[in-house]
Protein backbone atom coordinates (compact mmCIF):
# COMPACT_ATOMS: atom_id res chain seq x y z
CA UNK A 1 0.00 0.00 0.00
CA UNK A 2 1.16 3.40 -0.91
CA UNK A 3 0.13 6.90 0.78
CA UNK A 4 -0.93 10.04 -0.60
CA UNK A 5 -1.37 12.99 0.48
CA UNK A 6 -4.46 15.54 -0.33
CA UNK A 7 -4.83 18.51 1.22
CA UNK A 8 -2.42 17.83 4.34
CA UNK A 9 -4.53 14.79 4.88
CA UNK A 10 -2.64 11.31 4.18
CA UNK A 11 -5.19 8.72 2.93
CA UNK A 12 -4.25 4.97 1.17
CA UNK A 13 -4.07 3.15 -1.86
CA UNK A 14 -4.86 -0.47 -2.51
CA UNK A 15 -2.63 -2.78 -2.09
CA UNK A 16 0.35 -3.76 -4.52
CA UNK A 17 2.17 -0.73 -6.20
CA UNK A 18 5.26 -2.92 -8.12
CA UNK A 19 8.52 -2.51 -7.44
CA UNK A 20 11.39 -2.45 -9.90
CA UNK A 21 11.70 -5.85 -11.70
CA UNK A 22 8.55 -7.31 -11.22
CA UNK A 23 6.38 -8.06 -14.26
CA UNK A 24 3.60 -5.88 -15.40
CA UNK A 25 -0.04 -6.94 -14.22
CA UNK A 26 -2.29 -7.48 -16.99
CA UNK A 27 -4.96 -4.76 -16.06
CA UNK A 28 -7.76 -3.66 -18.16
CA UNK A 29 -8.79 0.10 -18.59
CA UNK A 30 -11.10 1.40 -21.47
CA UNK A 31 -9.97 3.32 -24.48
CA UNK A 32 -11.83 6.02 -26.49
CA UNK A 33 -14.18 3.81 -27.82
CA UNK A 34 -14.83 2.09 -24.94
CA UNK A 35 -13.07 -1.04 -25.88
CA UNK A 36 -11.94 -2.96 -22.96
CA UNK A 37 -7.89 -2.97 -23.19
CA UNK A 38 -5.46 -5.38 -21.70
CA UNK A 39 -1.93 -4.42 -20.82
CA UNK A 40 -0.70 -7.45 -22.26
CA UNK A 41 -1.82 -5.45 -25.60
CA UNK A 42 1.29 -3.66 -25.45
CA UNK A 43 4.41 -6.56 -25.07
CA UNK A 44 6.73 -6.65 -27.48
CA UNK A 45 7.52 -2.79 -27.05
CA UNK A 46 9.06 -0.32 -24.32
CA UNK A 47 5.61 0.86 -22.16
CA UNK A 48 5.49 4.34 -20.15
CA UNK A 49 2.00 4.27 -18.34
CA UNK A 50 1.50 7.89 -16.44
CA UNK A 51 -1.46 7.53 -13.98
CA UNK A 52 -2.77 10.82 -12.27
CA UNK A 53 -6.34 11.27 -10.77
CA UNK A 54 -7.68 13.45 -13.30
CA UNK A 55 -6.99 14.95 -16.01
CA UNK A 56 -9.19 18.29 -15.27
CA UNK A 57 -6.33 19.11 -12.75
CA UNK A 58 -3.27 21.42 -13.51
CA UNK A 59 -0.96 18.74 -12.31
CA UNK A 60 -2.66 15.90 -14.37
CA UNK A 61 -3.10 18.08 -17.71
CA UNK A 62 0.34 19.33 -17.44
CA UNK A 63 1.83 15.51 -17.41
CA UNK A 64 -0.26 14.37 -20.19
CA UNK A 65 1.46 17.61 -22.25
CA UNK A 66 4.90 16.66 -21.42
CA UNK A 67 4.61 12.95 -21.54
CA UNK A 68 3.27 13.81 -25.25
CA UNK A 69 6.03 15.88 -25.81
CA UNK A 70 8.32 13.25 -24.51
CA UNK A 71 7.12 10.77 -26.58
CA UNK A 72 8.26 12.56 -29.93
CA UNK A 73 11.72 12.54 -28.29
CA UNK A 74 12.01 8.52 -28.25
CA UNK A 75 11.13 6.19 -30.96
CA UNK A 76 9.29 2.70 -30.38
CA UNK A 77 8.26 3.61 -27.15
CA UNK A 78 4.32 3.63 -26.15
CA UNK A 79 3.05 6.15 -23.80
CA UNK A 80 -0.32 5.33 -22.24
CA UNK A 81 -1.71 7.73 -19.85
CA UNK A 82 -4.41 6.66 -17.27
CA UNK A 83 -7.26 8.40 -15.58
CA UNK A 84 -10.69 7.27 -14.01
CA UNK A 85 -11.75 10.10 -16.19
CA UNK A 86 -14.58 8.95 -18.70
CA UNK A 87 -13.20 8.49 -22.47
CA UNK A 88 -15.18 11.32 -24.08
CA UNK A 89 -13.80 13.94 -21.51
CA UNK A 90 -10.08 12.37 -22.14
CA UNK A 91 -10.92 12.88 -25.74
CA UNK A 92 -12.10 15.96 -25.69
CA UNK A 93 -8.92 17.38 -23.83
CA UNK A 94 -5.87 15.61 -26.45
CA UNK A 95 -8.32 16.86 -29.02
CA UNK A 96 -8.30 20.20 -27.75
CA UNK A 97 -4.40 20.33 -27.37
CA UNK A 98 -3.95 18.26 -30.28
CA UNK A 99 -2.37 15.65 -28.57
CA UNK A 100 -1.69 12.80 -30.93
CA UNK A 101 1.46 10.89 -29.44
CA UNK A 102 -0.30 9.43 -26.41
CA UNK A 103 -2.97 6.85 -25.72
CA UNK A 104 -5.69 7.73 -23.03
CA UNK A 105 -6.92 4.60 -20.90
CA UNK A 106 -9.64 5.11 -18.53
CA UNK A 107 -10.49 3.33 -15.24
CA UNK A 108 -14.35 4.29 -15.19
CA UNK A 109 -14.47 0.71 -15.75
CA UNK A 110 -11.90 -2.28 -15.46
CA UNK A 111 -9.17 -3.82 -12.61
CA UNK A 112 -6.48 -1.50 -13.53
CA UNK A 113 -6.11 0.66 -10.17
CA UNK A 114 -6.90 -2.52 -8.13
CA UNK A 115 -4.13 -5.06 -9.86
CA UNK A 116 -1.71 -2.18 -9.84
CA UNK A 117 -2.16 -0.70 -6.42
CA UNK A 118 -2.92 3.01 -7.65
CA UNK A 119 -6.48 3.02 -6.85
CA UNK A 120 -7.14 5.75 -3.90
CA UNK A 121 -9.10 3.36 -1.26
CA UNK A 122 -10.13 5.94 1.53
CA UNK A 123 -10.85 9.25 1.50
CA UNK A 124 -12.85 12.45 -0.74
CA UNK A 125 -10.95 10.98 -3.83
CA UNK A 126 -11.68 7.26 -2.97
CA UNK A 127 -12.21 5.38 -7.01
CA UNK A 128 -9.67 7.65 -8.25
CA UNK A 129 -5.60 6.65 -9.49
CA UNK A 130 -2.80 8.01 -7.36
CA UNK A 131 -0.19 10.23 -9.75
CA UNK A 132 2.31 7.53 -10.63
CA UNK A 133 4.53 6.54 -13.44
CA UNK A 134 6.37 3.11 -14.78
CA UNK A 135 8.32 2.17 -17.07
CA UNK A 136 8.60 -1.41 -18.42
CA UNK A 137 10.69 -2.97 -21.20
CA UNK A 138 9.61 -4.58 -23.85
CA UNK A 139 9.67 -7.97 -21.89
CA UNK A 140 7.11 -6.54 -19.58
CA UNK A 141 9.51 -6.23 -16.90
CA UNK A 142 9.13 -2.94 -15.13
CA UNK A 143 12.27 -0.66 -14.89
CA UNK A 144 11.36 2.14 -12.75
CA UNK A 145 8.74 2.73 -10.77
CA UNK A 146 7.72 6.25 -8.99
CA UNK A 147 4.31 6.57 -6.27
CA UNK A 148 3.95 10.41 -5.72
CA UNK A 149 2.83 11.43 -2.60
CA UNK A 150 1.57 14.76 -2.41
CA UNK A 151 -1.21 14.15 -4.76
CA UNK A 152 -2.46 17.57 -5.87
CA UNK A 153 0.96 19.22 -6.13
CA UNK A 154 3.83 16.99 -7.35
CA UNK A 155 4.86 16.12 -10.90
CA UNK A 156 6.10 13.00 -11.41
CA UNK A 157 10.08 12.69 -12.21
CA UNK A 158 10.02 13.41 -15.48
CA UNK A 159 14.11 13.88 -15.91
CA UNK A 160 14.64 10.43 -14.47
CA UNK A 161 11.43 8.59 -16.27
CA UNK A 162 13.13 9.77 -19.81
CA UNK A 163 16.52 8.80 -18.92
CA UNK A 164 14.95 5.35 -17.92
CA UNK A 165 13.51 5.22 -21.19
CA UNK A 166 15.96 6.26 -23.08
CA UNK A 167 18.69 3.09 -21.85
CA UNK A 168 15.17 0.87 -22.64
CA UNK A 169 15.08 1.87 -26.43
CA UNK A 170 19.21 2.37 -26.66
CA UNK A 171 18.72 -1.40 -25.86
CA UNK A 172 15.79 -2.20 -27.85
CA UNK A 173 16.70 -1.34 -30.96
CA UNK A 174 19.73 -3.11 -31.15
Amino acid sequence: MALVEINGRTYPTLEGFPSVGDTLENGCAVDSHFRDVLLSEYQNKPLVLNIFPSIDTPTCSASVKKFNEMATQIPHVKVVCVSADLPFAQKRFCDSFSLENVQLLSTFRGDFGRLLGVEIAEGPMRGLMSRAVLVVDEKGIIQYAEHVRDLLNTAVNYNQTLKVLSNISRSFMT
